[in-house]
């Protein structure tokens, strides 16, 4: 059996489409792979370039759900919490019997999910950013202080960060949301010691 197989191999700038033959034992069957980016000889710095455009694209989306959630109280077609009882449960707009005063469709209770999205952008924003800056301080400085102290008190500081990244995060923050009560700002500082390490 004999296999066409392409090989890319990345040879000074440039990415090298190779043909090589594999012999196995059977003669009575063959096939050929190709692999989907095999076929074409693609310089390295395009790659850059496309790489540079989608961190644009996504740098730009960034900015915008942040200033979707700085502006929501002026972009928002309704309040979050105003009920519409005569327009419970709507389909999104594109869809039959949508309406375009409520884009994305209403809730149970008539409120407009595209409004509820928006002021919701915010929390979860803030809930992100807070569960960062306070695992990158801990982070930060358990790290100073075992990196200066050095001796038992880097061990165990490492023993308690192994511990921490040996139990699976999501079980680690439930658990410490149970020991530290329902709440956002404690759901906060769970992740954030799950992230720690």
């Amino acid at each position: 059996m004999v296999l066409h197989m392409m090989l890319i191999a990345i040879n000074k700038s440039r990415i090298v489409v190779t043909k090589v033959r594999i012999y196995t034992c059977f003669n009575t069957l063959r096939s050929t792979i190709i692999f989907p980016y095999a076929v074409l000889l693609l310089d390295l710095s395009f790659s850059f370039q496309v790489l540079t455009l989608i961190l644009l694209v996504i740098l730009i989306f960034l900015i915008l759900v942040i200033l979707m959630a700085l502006f929501a109280d002026v972009i928002s077609p309704h309040g979050p919490a105003e009920q519409f009882r005569e327009f419970a449960k709507l389909p999104p707009a594109w869809m039959e019997d949508g309406q375009l005063q409520f884009f994305l469709g209403t809730d149970y209770a008539g409120r407009d999910m595209l409004s509820r999205i928006i002021h919701g952008s915010r929390l979860s924003l803030l809930a992100g950013c807070v569960v960062v800056v306070l695992s990158m301080s801990i982070g930060v400085l358990l790290g100073l202080i075992a990196g200066y102290r050095g001796g038992w008190i880097e061990t165990l500081i490492m023993r308690v960060m192994d511990t921490i990244m040996a139990v699976p995060g999501l079980l680690l923050a439930l658990v410490l949301v149970a020991v530290l009560g329902p709440g956002l700002l404690n759901a906060m500082i769970a992740i954030a010691i799950t992230y720690t390490p």
